[in-house]
């Protein structure tokens, strides 16, 4: 079995969130995540930006 240590139900700045995407990807990096899944309220503008960010799988959903 492998176990992948991941987050979701996450927030950014593009809804009520503080943080940009990157930011988002690089604090997941330094707790040992591996992948975040990003649910903004009402938008999908981070979409842009998701993909592997340092190592972290980041999607937008």
């Amino acid at each position: 079995m492998y176990a992948s240590p991941g987050a979701i139900h996450l927030h950014s700045q593009y809804s009520d969130g503080s943080g940009s995407i990157p930011h988002i990807a690089r604090a997941a990096r330094g707790a040992g995540i591996e992948w975040v899944i990003i649910t903004d309220h009402d938008t999908l503008d981070g979409r842009a930006e998701q993909g592997y960010i340092d190592g972290v799988l980041t999607l937008v959903d």
